[in-house]
């Protein structure tokens, strides 16, 4: 291959992995071509043993930066919080308990230990603030405490007012970039593979001052984010790549929109985002979720963990139904059996509506062995849902 061909295709790699954000598995990324028309991805792992995964930003005009969410990675009750650690089981502390609270970049840390490693620096800070505060009140005081963040991150209505302020901010840095990647990867090639090749002068002043715009306006586009406090900037090696690296530059407002709806629920960001149907599909799941987290909360026999589970689920899908209702969606339409594909089916799954001949637990991959719901025991079978 030619000199420059092998350049072109460093670029591209180094630009691949720059349109990357590692994030939890639990994460989700909202990513669109068009504002108005967008989907939700999960991120992507190499094996079944990593427990982070990439979300990838769209690697094409306009770079629409993606959106980043998740949920949170500690159960917060009234009487302690609940961790999940590495080897899976749950370990429940007391308010009575908790420590020293610590951020390290985006690492929640109780007493010197790492409990959490999240995605968004915002959301970091808000945590371990929350958790200093309910550490310090009365245990009567806590739960009308929770119940304000709760109403905080399930609020769907700042999403698109939000998104429509920081797309107006950076707009000008928006444009810089998609000139500068058309510079790169359109004007690089047609210099190499055409007779455009006297224009390379014009091409390669365009990038240059492409590339200066765009350094010069993500510290001016930083700087007027007055919702993004300076704790919860990009560190400095970020800052410092996204104003000597072109390939940076290019994705650089990444780095602002992370943090755009970082301490938002997942699924109040899906109700605000897509769709009617496809929210109503995660919201089902969560649903369902929330049933499997009693159940697990029940067996591991800590009472006081299995009513902060309880109190929590209550209060969650109080919550959720709420979402559907603006939606125009019911909890118990969609939680409602199916009808028959035909005569021969025996069972359904819950969570993937998959009908069976037979069996007893779904074998679907994403299902987890949940366990099938023969028709005959499916309550209203003859008003089932398609």
């Amino acid at each position: 291959m030619s000199e420059p061909l092998h350049l072109l295709i460093l670029l591209a790699a180094l630009y691949v992995y720059e349109c990357a954000q590692w994030a939890p598995l639990g994460a989700a990324g909202f990513r669109a071509w068009w504002p108005r028309r967008w989907r939700q991805v999960s991120p992507w792992r190499a094996g079944p043993g990593w427990r982070r995964g990439a979300l990838l930003g769209l690697p094409w005009p306009p770079l629409l930066p993606p959106l980043v969410c998740e949920p949170l990675p500690l159960q917060l009750g009234p009487r302690g919080l609940s961790i999940k650690r590495s080897g899976g089981e749950l370990c429940f502390i007391t308010w009575e308990q908790v420590g020293e609270v610590a951020v390290r970049e985006r690492e929640l840390l109780l007493g010197g230990e790492l409990v959490a490693r999240l995605t968004t620096r915002r959301l970091t800070l808000l945590l371990a603030r929350a958790l200093r505060e309910l550490a310090d009140l009365e245990p009567v005081a806590r739960p009308a405490r929770l119940r304000a963040m709760l109403e905080a991150r399930w609020d769907d209505e700042p999403c698109r007012p939000r998104l429509r302020a920081f797309l107006r901010r950076s707009l000008p840095l928006l444009a810089c970039q998609n000139l500068l990647w058309l510079s790169v990867f359109v004007g690089l090639p047609l210099l190499v593979w055409t007779p455009l090749t006297v224009y390379w002068p014009q091409v390669a002043l365009t990038a240059l001052a492409a590339w200066l715009a765009c350094g010069v306006l993500f510290r001016l586009t930083l700087g007027r984010l007055d919702w993004l406090e300076r704790e919860a900037w990009p560190d400095g090696m970020h800052r410092f790549l996204a104003l000597a690296s072109p390939i940076s530059s290019m994705r650089s407002s990444d780095l602002l929109a992370r943090e755009l709806l970082g301490d938002l629920e997942p699924l109040a960001v899906a109700a605000a985002l897509l769709p009617a149907d496809r929210f109503g599909e995660l919201a089902r799941s969560a649903l369902l979720d929330l049933e499997d987290r009693q159940a697990a909360s029940t067996a591991a026999g800590e009472p006081s963990a299995a009513e902060d589970t309880a109190w929590v689920a209550v209060e969650l899908r109080g919550r959720i139904e709420r979402l559907l209702s603006r939606r125009g969606l019911s909890a118990e339409k969609l939680l409602a059996p199916p009808r028959p594909e035909d005569d021969r089916v025996r069972a359904w799954c819950p969570r993937c509506r998959g009908q069976y001949l037979r069996g007893e637990r779904c074998p679907a991959a994403g299902c987890g062995g949940r366990e099938l719901v023969p028709f005959a025991r499916a309550a209203h079978q003859d008003q089932g849902v398609d």
